[in-house]
């Protein structure tokens, strides 16, 4: 469809590694990184959560054209890591980072 996007969600593990994975969106949801949903993946295989309680959640906060994808519509999103309860996963430095930038 000509309404859709492939968006490569980006995310760094518990050893500072980058991860990724695809998923299908609108282009209106593609329009900023606050339309964009946030995703979930399993933390405990990337050292971020443990097996009992793994969900991680993955929140967009920033998007580029992807350069991998080089059709002119596909997007790189970066993303924030946060547990269950909404606290920022240790690696995601880049939320207590914006607290501080906000004041």
């Amino acid at each position: 469809p000509t309404d859709t996007v492939q968006a490569e969600y980006v995310w760094i593990d518990a050893d500072l590694k980058t991860r990724s994975k695809c998923r299908t969106v609108t282009t209106k949801q593609a329009e900023s990184p606050e339309s964009m949903p946030a995703w979930t993946y399993d933390g405990s295989s990337t050292g971020q959560a443990p097996g009992e309680d793994s969900e991680v959640i993955i929140v967009p906060r920033a998007s580029f054209l992807d350069p991998f994808r080089p059709d002119g519509k596909n997007i790189m999103v970066l993303c924030d890591t946060y547990d269950a309860e909404g606290n920022a996963i240790p690696t995601n430095h880049r939320a207590p980072a914006a607290v501080v930038f906000k004041k």
